[in-house]
């Protein structure tokens, strides 16, 4: 009731394992939600097939492919799932609405090929000033002399929360829930 439909959205969800139960659970519990909620909502995942039931099931509902460039990271080194989900190969078949990637790996080749083909690009958790400078062209936000973004042709970005980011975090109007489920 907080927020009573007047700002956006961002559902996250946490799949650990592949498979969709917690999409049906979370689905169910967004639809009496926006029944009191009366606004809009849009879901993102790391995973694919979240993006993939909702697309069957919900076709309706704004859909983001949360993505990073996983051969970076130790954990993922050598396991052919995460290079391909690094470059986005999946999107042929989930379609996501917008592609959320993480803003050290803007220069990724397939999300800047998927922006420039008119795919909706949004990055996720700059944590300073400079970071920001860097890497807003890349993700399509003008700043103003006074550093203030201005969101250039619908592109949108997600920043941590410090002060410094304040006015462009109310400027967004954005709030993010965390669907996370253990076991089911």
């Amino acid at each position: 009731q907080t927020v009573q439909g007047k700002v956006p959205l961002i559902v996250e969800y946490k799949l650990d394992v592949p498979q969709t139960k917690v999409c049906e659970l979370g689905n169910e519990l967004l639809k009496k939600y926006v029944d009191e909620y009366n606004g809009v909502y849009c879901i993102e995942c790391f995973h694919p097939l979240a993006l993939l039931w909702y697309k069957k099931h919900r076709p309706d509902v704004i859909r983001g492919q949360l993505c990073m460039e996983y051969w970076k990271d130790e954990q993922y080194k050598g396991k052919v799932l995460y290079l391909l989900l690094s470059y986005l190969v999946t999107n042929v078949a989930t379609r996501p609405d917008f592609i959320a990637y993480r803003y050290l790996d803007a220069k990724n080749l397939s999300r800047r090929l998927c922006r420039a083909m008119g795919a909706l690009s949004v990055t996720w958790t700059i944590k300073s000033r400079k970071d920001y400078q860097d890497v807003a062209k890349e993700f399509g936000i003008k700043t103003t002399t006074d550093n203030k973004a201005m969101v250039e042709e619908a592109d949108v970005i997600v920043l941590a929360i410090k002060p410094i980011f304040l006015d462009i975090l109310i400027s967004l109007s954005l709030i993010i829930i965390f669907i996370e489920v253990e076991s089911l």
